[in-house]
């Protein structure tokens, strides 16, 4: 029994050695993300929109100038600038959200909805919720925010209810206000992202609203699917 006892002390010994170590290992990758999220958002993104701010603003002053190669040259800057931009939002969206670093999801959406002006009330509920691999969190977390943020803006609602469910191996979100409604879906900004994200993973979006009446948005997400990083 003895030579057992000690084998199970030695295993055990390993297991918090390891998940001591696994603590450790997530932590220096959670600071290295939040640093490259700010490096990118607020050294890069700046840098590139003022250059094209600058190549622009040269480019109207050439435009009676005759100077036509010049002008076609600060053109294909300008352009190279926004292929460039583009590149950097492609990025951050890519790093997972700060708030995941530090919270769950569910955690996370509480506390953007509590950041949310008084004039929205917003209602957060969980129903048999799987654990979520972590693409899988980010991608609702942003549809939800996004979702949160048209609400706030457009719809002029007193209040605003999130449901997240498992349902037969998928993630069901559900945003509903009681706003103004919209008198024709047509694909917004806010709208786009949203669709573009969930079909993005092989998800289902569809939008139901009246003039007056609200409106309700519902995602399905598979869980099962192989998201992208």
């Amino acid at each position: 029994m003895k030579p057992t006892r000690g084998k199970e002390k030695v295993r055990a010994a390993l297991r918090r050695r390891t998940s001591t170590e696994e603590q450790r290992v997530k932590q220096a990758v959670d600071a290295e993300r939040t640093r490259l999220r700010h490096e990118l958002h607020d050294g890069l993104g700046p840098l590139l929109s003022g250059i094209g701010l600058c190549a622009r603003a040269l480019s109207d002053l050439l435009d009676d100038s005759g100077l036509d190669t010049e002008r076609a040259l600060l053109d294909r800057i300008r352009t190279e600038v926004s292929h460039a931009t583009t590149e950097v939002r492609r990025l951050l969206d890519a790093l997972p959200p700060a708030a995941l670093d530090s919270h769950g999801l569910v955690e996370a959406l509480h506390h953007h909805a509590r950041s949310v002006p008084p004039a929205t009330a917003v209602e957060i509920v969980i129903s048999s919720l799987p654990e979520l691999p972590p693409p899988l969190e980010a991608a609702a977390y942003r549809i939800v925010t996004e979702a949160m943020t048209n609400v706030v803006r457009h719809a002029g609602a007193r209040h605003a209810r999130v449901t997240l469910a498992g349902r037969r191996r998928s993630l069901l979100i559900t945003i509903a206000d009681d706003g103004r409604g919209i008198p024709r879906v047509t694909p917004g900004v806010g709208l786009t992202s949203i669709r573009h994200r969930t079909e993005a993973i092989g998800g289902r979006f569809s939008i139901r609203t009246a003039p007056g009446s609200g409106t309700e948005l519902r995602v399905r997400l598979p869980l099962a699917r192989t998201l992208p990083a």
